[in-house]
């Protein structure tokens, strides 16, 4: 009797159905009215995912309560292609209201995943600077609730 034997990787390789999202990074220190750049890396999911959208808010009071966004940042959608494997990034303009000082970008995740195509909400943020210049190091957004 022969038993065939798969390598991990190759494993790995027939559960992967997609991609998902699983880290978004943006400047520590953003410039009131200026595009700047947000970082996505992806890993692979056993679950296939389509159809990611993304909506941006910058959070203008401390007692805003989740699920909200604050003030709109801006909105992408990712098709199937554009959400592949590897490290993306897209950009966005921090609006040109935004106050200086330390502040938060909240991140909502609406993604349609597995067989069902059942909907999923993800919300992220991350406390930024906003000032005069867009600094070049970059800090993750952390996850804070699942839906």
């Amino acid at each position: 009797m022969r038993f065939q034997t798969l390598s991990p990787i190759a494993l790995l390789a027939a559960a992967v159905e997609g991609y998902w999202i699983n880290e978004i990074q943006v400047p520590e220190t953003i410039a009131v009215g200026s595009p700047f750049t947000i970082k996505f890396l992806t890993a692979p999911s056993p679950v296939k995912i389509d159809s990611v959208a993304m909506t941006f808010g910058l959070v203008t009071t401390e007692d805003l309560l989740l699920p909200q966004l604050g003030a709109e940042l801006g909105s992408l959608f990712l098709a199937n292609q554009d959400a592949a494997q590897g490290p993306f990034d897209r950009q966005l303009v921090m609006r040109g209201d935004a106050k200086h000082g330390e502040t938060t970008i909240r991140i909502a995740n609406f993604r349609k995943q597995g067989a069902d195509q059942s909907v999923a909400i993800e919300n992220w943020q991350v406390n930024v600077t906003i000032a005069d210049s867009t600094s070049s190091k970059f800090v993750s957004a952390d996850p804070i609730a699942t839906h």
